[in-house]
């Protein structure tokens, strides 16, 4: 087995602009610095060709899955800036942002999806938890049911209470 080869500049210019453009090696290459001197016309052919071969290279692939692994942007990770980004969109009080926010947070635990399966035993629970605490408010008299209202009221009096 042979011993890994140490980059060179422009392999490893490579390499950090490959995960950089979100896997792309034209623009990966071009960014590294390949094909300088080279027509406009023929460019992106030979961009490609580069692209091509550095990737069948063994110790280029290594080095982008060690950036990759190093690099990596969790789910976790973004649902951490969703939050941010709705709490900065609350203190600024953009409603158009904290509606961006909430939808993010919504499309990622399945709010949207066609079936809301994944989602249903959930949705559930808080459906019943809205409920019970209602039932409690009205239970303690703190806030009427509507029935109620509109059973014990009377005919309403006329001007001279008649």
């Amino acid at each position: 087995m042979m011993a890994s080869q140490a980059l060179t500049g422009k392999q490893q210019a490579f390499c950090e602009a490959y995960v950089i453009n979100g896997f792309n090696g034209v623009k990966a290459a071009l960014s590294a610095g390949y094909c300088q001197n080279v027509t406009q016309s023929t460019r992106q052919n030979k961009l490609a060709v580069i692209a091509s071969q550095n990737l069948t290279k063994l110790n280029i692939s290594a080095e982008i899955a060690r950036i990759k692994a190093e690099t990596e942007y969790t789910v976790e990770d973004w649902r951490q800036d969703v939050f941010k980004a709705r709490d900065i969109a609350i203190a600024q009080k953009n409603p158009q942002g904290i509606c961006r926010a909430t939808e993010q947070l919504g499309k990622h635990i399945g709010a949207f999806e066609k079936d809301h399966a994944q989602e249903q035993v959930g949705f559930k629970q808080l459906i019943q938890e809205i409920a019970d605490k209602r039932i409690k408010r009205v239970e303690s008299k703190e806030v009427p049911l509507l029935e109620q209202n509109t059973s014990s009221q009377q005919a309403p009096e006329g001007p001279n209470g008649s």
